[in-house]
């Protein structure tokens, strides 16, 4: 088996100049902090690690420095609907 993960870039649909997809992310969460526990981002960027945590049922502490960024985070946050993901 081969340990290489075949996922969509974010290029053309990201918000933020490096922003991770989340089927990168959820994986990373779910091997590194176990259910429950507390999920720590200091450069949060576009959010994907709060998002993967709250779907992960995973408290997180998100820090980022720039205003438009944190908005940039709640509204994702806001907008994140996992049961609809995919869905068109």
């Amino acid at each position: 088996m081969r340990s290489v993960q075949y996922v969509r870039s974010e290029h053309g649909s990201a918000e933020h100049p490096t922003q991770k997809p989340i089927a990168i992310v959820q994986p990373l969460l779910a091997y590194a902090c176990p259910p429950g526990g507390v999920v720590l981002d200091p450069f949060a960027g576009s959010g994907t690690t709060a998002i993967c945590a709250r779907r992960a049922r995973q408290r997180a502490i998100v820090v980022e420095g720039k205003t438009d960024y944190v908005r940039l985070i709640e509204r994702r946050l806001e907008n994140d609907a996992p049961l609809f993901a995919g869905a068109a």
